[in-house]
């Protein structure tokens, strides 16, 4: 995977409300993409040790799982995304929640990802610093028996 440094210039475009997110916490957000084409972006404000692995490592794995946490004693559902990064010596975990506030959130969401072949993952250090933006493969299909939930 590489870099793509042109997109930390649009970090405050797109992440409007970032700075109120903690350290070790995930955001997630739909970006325009490529000739405008929306797109999922995820915003990780990261801790030291990450920081300092993505620093050492030009390129590293990451995996992406989606699943569906109840809330609310089952009445909700929340669509969560975990994003598993191993390094060469490490791994790290960091999860964005996508809840449906506002009404409806979730299905735009899932039906931006049905869209796309590409998440933005964005690496900020706990001074909100864009320290990587890595596009990410997605592939809907491997996720779709969980997405598909949102979509009814």
């Amino acid at each position: 995977m590489k870099d793509r440094p042109k997109a930390h210039e649009d970090m405050d475009e797109v992440y409007t409300i970032f700075k109120t997110y903690p350290k070790n916490s995930m955001m997630p957000a739909i970006t325009a993409g490529p000739q405008h084409k929306e797109m999922v972006s995820m915003m990780i404000v990261a801790n030291d040790d990450t920081i300092e692995m993505i620093n050492k490592e030009k390129e590293f794995d990451v995996q992406i799982t989606t699943y569906v946490e109840n809330v609310h004693d089952g009445k909700e559902k929340n669509l969560v995304m975990r994003f598993d990064m191993y390094f060469h010596n490490a791994h790290a975990v960091y999860e964005g929640i996508i809840t449906d506030e506002p009404r409806g959130r979730q299905k735009e969401f899932v039906e931006v990802l049905k869209n796309t072949d590409t998440i933005d993952l964005w690496i900020t250090d706990e001074q909100r610093e864009v320290k990587r933006v890595v596009p990410l493969k997605w592939e809907y299909e491997k996720a779709k028996n969980v997405l598909d939930k949102f979509l009814q």
